[in-house]
């Protein structure tokens, strides 16, 4: 482990909560800071956030800058980490929105659009503010911002769905990008599912307003029995009477009862089907949000094997460049010993003093020979 990530986690075992706040961002605002530390760091943020969530409140800005680190596994690690004080505490996250939906820099707007809609779970009436920023979003020039944003609308749309259509329809009409448009209907089509599910929920509070009538009804009928008999004891003579209309207001109490239980089994049956859709979409999300991670740590990984090669194909070439250098130069000393074997041959051939000055060289090509011999 980094020494200064045990540093800072033995400073919180100890309590010193605000000396382990200082080290963490004086580290992180460090323009040399490793990517160890970074690695070591964001790995154990959850022990951090267990053994004490202040410090991660507190250093809240300091956390949202490395969603710009461009190791996927390590952004999405973060990301995790700061989701459940995402969700508990949005007003923390929504003041620091804005910078990084606009940011420069991709990864940050995305990091940012998957925090909020952690938070829009929770809360969406603290999002409901950056709504026209989200749905700017649709034109981002990356793909994955563009759905990040798409999915951040559609759980704004389980509250917000008649305000989310009118600014989807006038941000539609202000442009002619294919792409925009498409990402524009997708979250349409998503809020006309929702209506859907408002519609049924209006149908469920229909039901328990028919179930507390006939409640009342019922009590009503009691009341009224209570009446009959009282009258049965002072109108004995209306005896038969009074018996024939209370078996008709039994019947009558038994079919409206049997029609309550059936409609409350019907009740139950459609929030069980409501409930078993909610589950089947946040699995579903989980999924994708799963795949995207495994997507990402592959693509991370190609590229890291693209890069050894990469280097490995370049050593080859430096050895092969050398190797040429070699043996150039082994030829151009192989030649110049023939050359002087040569010379040394016609001197020795050579009879007498004169002849061999005639064939002496001027001082100037021997000074040349020995320099290319010394080379």
């Amino acid at each position: 482990m980094d020494e200064k990530v045990r540093e800072i986690l033995d400073l919180i075992e100890e309590e010193k909560v605000n000396s382990a706040i200082d080290k963490i961002q004086m580290y992180l605002s460090d323009e040399e800071v490793t990517d160890d530390f970074i690695e070591g760091f964001i790995n154990n943020l959850n022990a951090i956030n267990d053994n004490s969530p202040v410090v991660l409140k507190t250093i809240l800005p300091n956390l949202l800058k490395l969603m710009t680190i461009k190791n996927d596994v390590m952004r999405y690690s973060l990301l995790l980490t700061i989701k459940s004080l995402a969700e508990e505490n949005p007003d923390l996250l929504v003041p620091f929105a804005r910078e990084y939906l606009c940011h420069k820099n991709a990864n940050a707007r995305e990091g940012m659009l998957r925090l909020l809609t952690y938070a829009a779970k929770a809360d969406p009436e603290e999002i409901r503010p950056l709504m026209e920023d989200i749905i700017n979003l649709l034109a981002d020039k990356e793909d994955f911002v563009q759905n990040e944003a798409i999915d951040l609308l559609k759980v704004l749309g389980r509250k917000y769905r008649l305000e989310i259509e009118k600014q989807l329809i006038d941000f539609v009409k202000s442009t002619t990008d294919p792409t925009i448009i498409e990402n524009a209907e997708t979250v349409l089509k998503k809020l006309v599912d929702i209506k859907d599910l408002e519609e049924d929920d209006v149908h469920k509070k229909q039901l328990e307003a028919v179930q507390k009538i006939l409640e009342e009804k019922e009590k009503e009928i009691t009341e009224e029995e209570i009446k009959i008999k009282q009258d049965e004891i002072k109108k004995r003579e209306e005896l038969v009477n009074i018996k024939k209309e209370t078996k008709v207001k039994d019947e009558e109490l038994q079919n409206k009862e049997k029609e309550l239980l059936e409609k409350e089994q019907k009740l139950k049956e459609k929030e069980l089907k409501l409930k078993e859709t909610a589950l089947l979409v946040e699995e579903k999300e989980k999924e994708i949000e799963e795949e995207k991670i495994r997507q990402k740590a592959e693509q991370l990984e190609k590229e890291i094997e693209i890069n050894r090669k990469k280097a490995e194909l370049e050593l080859v070439k430096k050895e092969l460049e050398m190797k040429d250098l070699e043996e150039q130069k082994r030829e151009i000393l192989e030649k110049e010993k023939k050359r002087i074997e040569r010379r040394i041959n016609k001197i020795e051939e050579l009879d007498g003093e004169e002849e061999y000055d005639s064939l002496k060289p001027p001082t100037s090509e021997i000074n040349k020979d020995e320099d290319i011999t010394e080379e």
